[in-house]
């Protein structure tokens, strides 16, 4: 996570499609809402801390959006998590985050620098 694991463009691009897909649950602020849990801050990091993207990619992919689940390709999760990441504060770099799960096991939510 620390090692700058999406781009700019690519939080960029997670970003309208979170607007688009997410917001009205979770909140512009990804603050969350009644059912919806936070995307962001301590609420989300200490849920997720420990456990590596894929398990975090599966979760959206599989339960989201409520209403129509399933629908929501591997891809635009993959920018919508990059957007996440960008907003909890975990650095950008020069290559999007992959969307292949083998390689998102590999990456490891961490709430501290190591």
């Amino acid at each position: 996570m620390w090692d700058s694991v999406y781009s700019v463009s690519q939080a960029a691009r997670g970003e309208s499609s979170y607007v688009k897909a997410c917001a009205r649950c979770h909140q512009a602020s990804l603050g969350g809402a009644d059912q919806s849990p936070p995307l962001v801050g301590s609420g989300f990091l200490g849920n997720w801390n420990g456990l590596p993207l894929s398990d975090l990619h599966d979760r959206i992919r599989t339960t989201m959006p409520p209403d129509s689940i399933g629908i929501v390709d591997r891809q635009l999760v993959t920018d919508v998590i990059a957007y996440m990441l960008k907003a909890n504060g975990f650095p950008a770099g020069a290559a999007d985050l992959p969307a292949e799960m083998e390689r998102l096991k590999a990456i490891t939510v961490q709430t501290a620098r190591p």
